[in-house]
């Protein structure tokens, strides 16, 4: 299976084109865009293959964890985008598991 990984792209200071990507599954790993911004640009940029999308830190600024949570998994199934926060995707019979990764840097 061919992927193709973006994170820390945090297109709220400069937009991204990503080019073609000859690829089975497009990954984005965090830090994209705040809040649901990031699977919009997703859905526009990523037609026609599978997107796993697994929020940073900077999906969440400036929201409540809990409610931004339910909001992108409303907004990613009507997108037909596989948001991922302690949760698991099956595609073309690979499993993908994802969740954001917290810290107190402690």
């Amino acid at each position: 299976m061919r992927l193709r990984v973006y994170s820390d792209l945090h297109l709220e200071f400069a937009d991204f084109h990503p080019p073609p990507a000859d690829c089975d599954v497009i990954i984005l790993a965090g830090d994209i865009a705040p809040r649901s911004e990031g699977l919009a640009w997703a859905a526009q940029n990523f037609v026609d293959t599978p997107v796993i999308y697994v929020c940073g830190n900077h999906e969440f600024y400036g929201a409540a964890v809990p409610k931004l949570t339910f909001d992108l998994r409303d907004m990613a199934t009507e997108l037909g985008i596989h948001v991922l926060e302690n949760h698991a995707v099956e595609i073309d019979g690979v499993t993908f598991l994802g969740c954001t990764l917290w810290t107190d840097m402690a």
